[in-house]
């Protein structure tokens, strides 16, 4: 090693000489990403608060067409609604205990009505009032939300025979229906996703559900308005 003898020593390798790229121009994009776009804002939200309860509601699911007769283990219990007149015009009712639907199309009317708004998991952001100059970051409070849990059996009765009765018992989701049309939800019934993540009252809060495809990508967005949390009836 070390020596100039040719047979203690390899062959010298080819030079390589190449010229610099002169500084006007530039290199060539030998292996380019590709071009993923940005996920936005898909269409909006809305959001509301059910003092009764305490618990913020996101609307997901709604023209559930009520055709059956519905029944809860508990009391249901009602947010009334006034206009500026303080008038009231309008009695939301959320039911504490699960919802039975003594009809064969419930839990599938019901799945229809979310499904397209499936497959999120939320966020949620408060502030103290409107003029707060400098609201909270996005915090998670909810799992991935892909599915609803409505589950179907026959029973049989000597006066009625067999039939098929519906039961939503999901602790993310609640059946509302309304006694009036609401100015802002016009909806005879709907499914809302409700948080029972701990807040403070007398904060506003709103909430951004982050969409996933199947593969874990994100699609896009959907943010609701803000909502004040008051103290519960």
């Amino acid at each position: 090693i070390g020596s100039d003898n040719s047979e203690e020593s390899s062959q010298w390798s080819a030079e390589l000489c190449g010229l610099r790229i002169p500084p006007d121009e530039t290199y060539p994009e030998y292996l380019p990403w590709p071009v993923i776009p940005l996920p936005g804002e898909l269409e909006e939200i809305s959001a509301t608060y059910f003092p009764t309860e305490g618990l913020p509601a996101v609307l997901i699911g709604d023209d559930v067409l009520i055709d059956w007769q519905l029944t809860s283990g508990v009391s249901n219990t009602c947010l009334e609604q006034e206009d500026k007149e303080g008038q009231i015009t309008d009695l939301t009712c959320l039911p504490v205990g699960p919802v039975t639907g003594s009809y064969p199309g419930f839990c599938p009317a019901v799945r229809a009505a979310v499904a397209p708004r499936l497959g999120f998991v939320a966020y949620r952001q408060s502030r103290a009032d409107s003029l707060d100059p400098d609201p909270s970051e996005y915090h998670q409070v909810s799992p991935l939300i892909d599915r609803i849990h409505c589950w179907e059996e026959s029973r049989d009765s000597a006066s009625m025979g067999s039939s098929v009765v519906g039961q939503l018992d999901d602790p993310f989701f609640e059946l509302v229906w309304f006694s009036a049309v609401s100015p802002s939800w016009p909806l005879e019934a709907a499914v809302v996703w409700v948080d029972r993540t701990p807040h403070e009252v007398d904060r506003e809060y709103r909430y951004q559900l982050v969409y996933f495809s199947e593969d874990g990508e994100i699609l896009g967005h959907r943010t609701t308005d803000w909502v004040t949390s008051r103290e519960a009836n």
